[in-house]
């Protein structure tokens, strides 16, 4: 409970206080209007450029074991309308190291998917902005004394994209859609410093040799002439503000945008019959949701012909060509799951969970029927580290992985 509530009050606490204590010394921070930049644009007649239409993205129930855990996702199919992908460009735009917020004079600018009374945002936590709820109006605490300038750039920069899943859900199809368009190929992107090896190699097979990447730090600013920006091509909040909410978020995704990724980094890295295994089950060695009895399940399923591959292992390049050539693939939620966007059509993707009233359930399906996988889901229960909810230690029963593997 400790450690729980320093994370998600104790730290923020700290810094709202620090923003106190830098007031004082250095006066009053501007308040701004927190608005969709979708909406801004069209305020303001700004010109956008359609990449994709609304699109209607049917999800539907997924395989549950055991049978009686299958109400954990409701009785009904689920149905999403996942709003047009467009870009536009900005003129004289700020952007900061850590966030996709923008900052346009007296405006903070961001994505229209953001609910802020449901969404708890990094930035807060982190102390780059404050948000005030009921006049959803924002102080940009960004303080950068010397922000340089460039005259154009296309901003790629997210809180989240230091995380496998979001960078691979919510950055790079953007990324890469705008690396597609030749009208801006003498466009500089801009990124988060600092990122993953295994996530710059995705870049760099998206962006190709030729782009120019200004990887930007934490705490500082970019002032852009013309600024760049592609709207969300999917969307999980980094948190939610209160765990009494009914509107647990479970993810948003564009089926056009992560297909499109998906074919690019099939199509580049290619087959690897050394990499060819039918039957893959995941080993996580580190991080939190650990599967208690994991060494059982992994006994039981090598002697039903499965693989163990370690993703932390691979590069991201053997990563796509293990998932690719998969028809069925067992894991415990966590990042390295996101890779199941490169399997093929139908390839069966097993999921292994906890069950909590606050699990965001559909995450992985609504990523799987974007690719056109089956999911299915073996439900546990939480038996360490309760104090952490959806991201305590969890067991489940064999029995119920061997029906799932079993079931056509």
């Amino acid at each position: 409970m400790v450690t729980r509530w320093m994370w998600e009050c104790g730290y923020p606490l700290i810094n709202k206080l620090s923003y106190y204590m830098e007031v004082v010394k250095k006066g009053w921070f501007e308040s701004c209007s927190l608005t969709d930049y979708s909406k801004y644009i069209n305020q303001m007649l700004t010109d956008k450029h359609l990449y994709k239409k609304m699109q209607v993205v049917n999800v539907p129930l997924p395989k549950v074991f055991p049978v009686d855990a299958a109400p954990c996702f409701g009785l009904t199919n689920k149905k999403y309308d996942f709003p047009e992908i467009f870009l536009t460009v900005l003129n004289s735009a700020v952007v900061g190291g850590g966030t996709n917020f923008i900052l346009k004079e007296n405006v903070i600018l961001h994505h229209g998917l953001y609910d802020f009374d449901r969404d708890k945002t990094s930035e807060e936590l982190h102390g780059r902005v404050i948000i005030k709820l009921r006049s959803k109006n924002a102080y940009w605490l960004i303080n950068d004394k010397s922000p340089i300038r460039f005259e154009k750039a296309a901003t790629f920069l997210d809180a989240c994209a230091g995380n496998y899943s979001h960078w691979l859900t919510e950055v790079l199809p953007r990324i890469l859609l705008f690396c597609e368009d030749e009208r801006f190929v003498d466009v500089p992107i801009i990124i988060n410093e600092g990122l993953h090896p295994n996530i710059l190699e995705s870049l760099y097979i998206v962006t190709g040799e030729k782009r120019d990447i200004i990887a930007l730090p934490e705490g500082r600013c970019l002032e852009i002439d013309h600024l760049y920006v592609v709207s969300p091509t999917g969307y999980v909040p980094f948190g939610v503000r209160s765990r009494k909410s009914l509107d647990n978020p479970h993810g948003v995704f564009s089926q056009y945008a992560l297909t499109n990724l998906a074919m690019k980094m099939q199509d580049h890295v290619g087959r690897n019959d050394k990499l060819s295994f039918k039957k893959i089950l995941i080993r996580r060695n580190t991080g939190v949701r650990s599967l208690t009895n994991y060494s059982d399940i992994e006994n039981l399923l090598v002697d039903r012909g499965f693989v163990i591959i370690e993703p932390e292992k691979l590069d991201f390049r053997e990563q796509v060509r293990v998932f690719s050539q998969a028809d069925i693939v067992v894991g415990a939620t966590g990042a390295a799951l996101v890779n199941l966007m490169f399997c093929k059509p139908h390839t069966r993707i097993i999921i292994l969970m906890a069950q909590h009233n606050h699990m965001p359930y559909w995450y992985w399906q609504n990523i799987a029927c974007a690719v056109k996988c089956h999911a299915t889901y073996v439900l546990g229960n939480i038996i360490k580290s309760k104090s952490l909810g959806i991201h305590g230690d969890f067991t489940v029963d064999p029995k119920d992985i061997i029906a799932a593997v079993d079931a056509v």
